[in-house]
């Protein structure tokens, strides 16, 4: 052996190194190229060492990392982990690299049993393989168990239906547009209205809800679907069919919110189901959802009826497409794993968690669920009697023949969904075996556009370091503030030139990267810190309900004010959009608010009901100040190659974690503001009364008046701009000057859509509505320009009219929030 003999491992290697720290026989380190271009590595630990564990991560540059490490290392072996919790993608250049810069030395490939995906890139590599039978390579204890996977089917015809629809629809526009420049935007819109509503299990409202408050801009947008439909209903395509396809695609989509907002879909139902007979039953269990932010948001929804199951961890929400979410619930097996959302062909390593396995379909998942799974049984089982397979001996890639029965089958009838009505649908299926593949197929996240031209509603800036970041305005924003010596999450619409960004690694502000590792620390040190957590959630429950039943932001303002709770509107909306946790107020001013708002949201009646609240948001808010003193002088000192950091927290948190996916930059200055408007004296009303008073073509009755006063409508930059174009486009339609459809597509590109009535069901049903009397006669006032489909009167808004033939003007009879359409 030479003086000092490494072990190179080429891996996810943050989640690796978390896990791998603790055993001192390792000797595990961190490769990191330094914060300057071109400076090579940081200075590895323990130079003296005779054993050491380098973990290496693929990067931009991997022939430079490979020439830096060829000096900075001595391998006895190189282990390339292309398991889904190390690097699937470019596998071969990094083979390939490696090949050039360590000669002679040994290289092994992990990966599993009929893993077609890996063997594809490097077959005409010759590499030692090592594979495993998936179904016991993560847990020691589970080396002699075969996973069982069973296709559950929830058998809701309406939402199948529907989805079956909306996916046709939207795959014929695809193609239709496909290689057309500038259409990107459409495609994504598309699959983000297509895919939550598939995978939904929790009712719309509230994930329409937790979307909304969760907002964040950049080349991954985070809204809600009514916000994604509102981006198509912009959109211009470049021909009249693909048009009318695309009109077709959002009317269908639109008409599907509108029924979910009263119905609860199959798979909500079969997740209440699957939990009524698996929780206390001894067994640990857990739902698997797309990624981390779904799994945040389906444990945010069950934490009211199974918050005991979640904390002490009897169930877990897991998000299976997250390496980080993987290694935090991964540690030990589990005996249950409800797995929900359609699974890449290559994902059956899923099943690999549990010893029992339940993939949640509808009906026309299940037909491309079957197909895959003749392959998926044999390739989790493999070879599960055979030993041999842990002495590491390379191993060849073996075709794994598919099963002939497959997975079995269970349909659960009684997850049939539950409407208020339904729609009629007609359906051409088509013959085309594969056309189910095709259309059922998990949807891909399109990769970021570097071109991407900014939204309205976005914040540009322009850091110190050159860089530009982009933000949606109501996104919350980790900034340091000079002169301040605590953390504050703040809106990205508040954001001044001189605060200090504290962004993950990617440039974003993923709130989990960026303080994961310091909250793991202070939830490890903190005694009951989780059921802070859980009670502190409550404050969410309460003012989002407050703010609906009251409607709208103004309502809920008014409506504390006459309960005698003094506060102004501002740090009302900042508590609509959940910018801080709690009011924040301290002590007895942070029970007050807290039951004040509970009171009004109708969840509280008691003030003692609400004090564990109080006191969990004044503690967490507590322990984020104290981490906000220490964050920047820790993320400085992290990424200084000559600063060591000492102090109790230092032997848990290493500080090359820190410095691996944190880092601070300054704004300069705001390269945008959104298009929004910030005067709190604005309001729909007056927005009205001011377009009337210097209106040639638009006149409104006393009706639409009131409702403009009652409205909760936000964006009134979009509502005058209604006006607007009642002015001008559709006065012009009324006179003979332009056709209809010009106007309507002025309307669109503006963000609203235009109906031309309403259905006769709804005319009939409110009749005394929609035909109303002006100057003594009945006139029709069906015509109506809308933005939004949610009921939320914040995000939604109707503009309802009629032409005036003798006077020659518009006649606007309402203003405001959604009129009924059924009962």
């Amino acid at each position: 052996m030479s003086e000092r003999q490494d072990l190179l491992v080429w891996t996810n290697r943050r989640a690796q190194f978390t896990t791998l720290r603790e055993d001192k026989a390792l000797g595990v380190d961190m490769v990191r190229s330094s914060s300057g271009g071109g400076e090579g590595i940081i200075p590895l630990r323990n130079p003296d060492r005779i054993f050491r564990t380098l973990l290496i991560q693929m990067t931009q540059n991997n022939i430079q990392l490979c020439s830096d490490l060829s000096t900075a290392s001595s391998p006895f072996a190189i282990v390339v982990d292309a398991t889904p919790f190390g690097k699937r993608d470019g596998l071969r250049e990094v083979l390939e690299t490696i090949a050039c810069f360590h000669k002679g030395v040994p290289v092994i490939v992990l990966t599993a049993v009929g893993d077609l995906h890996t063997e594809q890139q490097i077959q005409h590599i010759k590499f030692p393989m090592w594979r495993q039978p998936l179904g016991r390579g993560l847990f020691p204890s589970k080396r002699l168990v075969a996973p069982s996977p069973l296709l559950l089917i929830a058998c809701d015809n309406t939402m199948n239906e529907h989805l079956i629809a909306l996916a046709e629809k939207g795959r014929s526009i695809k193609e239709a547009i496909a290689g057309s420049p500038g259409l990107k935007s459409v495609i994504q819109g598309i699959d983000q209205v297509i895919s939550p509503l598939r995978a939904l299990c929790v009712p719309v409202s509230f994930y329409e809800k937790y979307q909304d408050a969760n907002r964040r801009g950049g080349p991954y947008p985070v809204k809600p679907i009514v916000d994604w439909i509102d981006d198509l209903l912009r959109a211009e395509l470049p021909s009249g069919q693909s048009q009318n396809a695309l009109d077709e695609f959002i009317l269908q989509a639109e008409q599907l919110l509108e029924m979910l907002m009263e119905g609860e879909v199959g798979k909500q139902q079969a997740v209440s189901k699957w939990l009524e007979e698996h929780q206390n039953t001894g067994q640990r269990i857990a739902i698997g959802v797309a990624g981390e932010r779904a799994s945040v948001l389906l444990t945010s929804w069950l934490m009211n009826e199974h918050a005991e199951e979640l904390n002490d961890g009897r169930l877990r929400i897991i998000g299976i497409n997250s390496s980080r979410d993987l290694y935090r619930h991964g540690h030990e097996p589990l005996d249950r794993l409800l797995l929900i959302a359609p699974l890449w062909a290559q994902g059956y390593w899923a099943f690999a968690f549990a010893n029992n396995t339940d993939l949640l379909c509808y009906e026309s998942e299940s037909v491309w669920a079957e197909r895959y799974g003749l392959s998926w049984q044999p390739q989790v089982a493999g070879d599960s009697d055979n030993w041999q397979w842990w002495s590491l001996a390379p191993s060849r890639y073996q075709y794994v023949k598919a099963s002939e029965k497959g997975l079995p089958i269970e349909r659960w009838t009684d997850c049939s969904g539950q409407y208020v009505h339904r729609i009629k649908l007609d359906l051409d299926h088509s013959g085309d075996g594969d056309w189910f593949e095709q259309l059922m197929e998990p949807i891909a996240e399109p990769p970021p556009s570097t071109s991407r031209e900014p939204e309205d509603d976005e914040v540009v800036v322009l850091t110190e370091a050159g860089l530009r970041h982009s933000f949606h305005c109501r996104q919350r924003i980790y900034v340091y503030r000079e002169g301040d010596s605590s953390l504050d999450r703040i809106i990205a619409g508040d954001l001044v030139p001189g605060d200090t960004l504290i962004l993950s690694d990617d440039g974003g502000d993923d709130t989990a990267d960026l303080l994961r590792v310091l909250i793991d620390y202070t939830q490890t040190n903190t005694e009951n810190y989780e059921s802070f957590q859980m009670f502190a959630r409550r404050w969410d429950d309460y003012i989002t309900h407050a703010v609906e039943k009251c409607g709208g932001v103004d309502g809920l303002h008014k409506a504390l004010a006459a309960a005698g709770t003094k506060v102004d509107v501002a740090t009302v909306r900042g508590w609509a959009n959940l910018a801080r946790i709690g009011p924040g107020h301290g002590g007895q001013g942070t029970l007050d608010y807290t039951f004040a708002v509970g009171k009004l949201s109708g969840l509280v009646s008691k003030r003692t009901e609400v004090q564990k609240v109080a006191k969990a948001i004044d503690k967490i808010r507590s322990t984020h100040r104290d981490l906000g003193k220490r964050l920047r002088q820790y993320v400085m000192a992290a990424g200084s190659p000559n600063t060591e950091v000492n102090g109790h927290i230092a032997d848990a948190i290493d500080p090359k974690i820190i410095a691996d996916f944190v880092h601070l930059e300054t704004i300069e200055k705001i390269i945008q503001y959104p298009n929004i408007v910030h005067e709190e004296s604005k309001s729909l009303a007056s927005i009205l009364s001011e377009h009337l008073s210097i209106s040639e073509n638009v006149v409104a009755t006393s009706r639409a008046e009131k409702s403009a006063e009652k409205s909760g409508f936000s964006n009134l930059a979009k509502a005058d701009k209604c006006l607007q174009l009642l002015e001008s486009d559709f006065h012009d339609v009324y006179t003979g000057k332009i056709r209809i459809e010009e106007a309507v597509q002025a309307a669109r590109r503006a963000g609203l859509s235009y109906a031309g009535g309403m259905s006769a069901v709804t005319q009939g049903q409110h009749s005394d509505t929609y035909k109303v009397k002006y100057k003594g006669a009945n006139v029709d006032i069906g015509k109506h320009l809308r933005i939004g489909t949610s009921f939320n009167p914040e995000h939604c808004f109707r503009c309802h009219f009629h032409w005036d033939e003798a006077d020659k003007k518009i006649v606007v009879h309402h203003f405001g929030r959604h009129l009924p359409t059924r009962k």
